[in-house]
């Protein structure tokens, strides 16, 4: 693919991700009560639970806003893919071992089925990572001298 493509492609893959937790960071803290007692119904440490509720939601606010400034992109990229991967692995887990499968999540997304928000997660992951190559890609190409 030609730089400008590429370049394109970044953005779009960005956006894509700031539109995310965006959406799905200020669903929760909307929503804080019913994503706290949610948490509090799966197996995550009681201790735990009030931190995450906050704790979530705000990360992926800041994940959000390192994707928004050029500067910190790629530290947002990385942390958006491990969040992602985190989020993921947290759903593959409640589908294999979890009876009571309450979802913690935001918004709309909180309608899907378990099966569904797997396939969505993994995409969105899929999506993180081919912005750490893009972006990867992008500086390489910037940092590489035309004579040796």
């Amino acid at each position: 693919m030609t730089t400008k493509r590429n370049e394109i492609l970044l953005e779009i893959t960005c956006y894509l991700l700031v539109l995310l937790f965006l959406y799905t960071g200020f669903s929760k803290l909307l929503t804080q009560e019913a994503f706290e007692f949610d948490l509090l119904s799966t197996q995550i440490n009681q201790f735990l639970t009030p931190v995450l509720a906050v704790g979530v939601p705000v990360v992926e606010l800041l994940v959000a806003g390192l994707l928004l400034i050029t500067r910190f992109r790629r530290i947002g990229l990385y942390s958006a893919f491990v969040l992602m991967v985190v989020f993921t692995l947290y759903v593959g887990y409640i589908l294999a071992f979890a009876g009571h499968k309450p979802c913690s999540c935001g918004g709309v997304i909180r309608t899907m089925s378990w099966r569904a928000h797997l396939v969505f997660n993994i995409v969105f992951t899929l999506i993180a990572f081919t912005g750490m190559v893009l972006h990867k890609r992008k500086y390489i190409v910037e940092e590489t001298p035309l004579f040796i």
